[in-house]
């Protein structure tokens, strides 16, 4: 939230070696904010997981900031706690996945994210950071990825 992961253009800002372009869409700069909620990479990655909560108004536009769009959609929610550490799996998925393209040369896959979001959802429920209906979400999901 505070724009301090070590994106291009952070890099690009010190001097350092960086690619030109975002590695999952080719189409714009690479900022925390593009590649975590407006690319259309990730947006599809967050309408798959706003959908499966039931919530797929909640999906980010391409005008929206990182910021502003996550602190919209903790505010005023039913078990906020629990929606930040989706939130956060989100993230944290995205996050991971843009590396593995990076620096694995991984190709970027819709496929891949959910099923990681599931898995390590599942690992959360299991740490108690995840309860109640939350695994309600993970079953949606499994079932989305089974489909695909």
């Amino acid at each position: 939230m505070r724009n301090r992961c070590w994106t291009s253009d952070q890099l690009d800002r010190r001097g350092l070696p960086h690619q030109d372009a975002c590695p999952f869409c080719d189409q714009e700069e690479e900022t925390l904010d593009h590649i975590l909620q407006t690319c259309v990479f990730a947006r599809t990655v967050w309408r798959t997981l706003c959908s499966a909560l039931g919530k797929p108004q909640w999906s980010p536009t391409a005008q929206d900031t990182l910021k502003e769009w996550c602190v919209a959609r903790a505010s005023g929610a039913h078990k906020p706690k629990e929606l930040r550490a989706l939130l956060t799996l989100g993230l944290w998925e995205l996050w991971k996945h843009i590396n593995a393209i990076v620096l694995d040369g991984a190709s970027p896959l819709l496929e891949v994210v959910v099923r990681c979001v599931i898995a390590e959802g599942r690992a959360w429920q299991q740490a108690s950071l995840l309860k109640g209906e939350v695994g309600s979400t993970f079953e949606l999901l499994v079932g989305w990825a089974g489909s695909e």
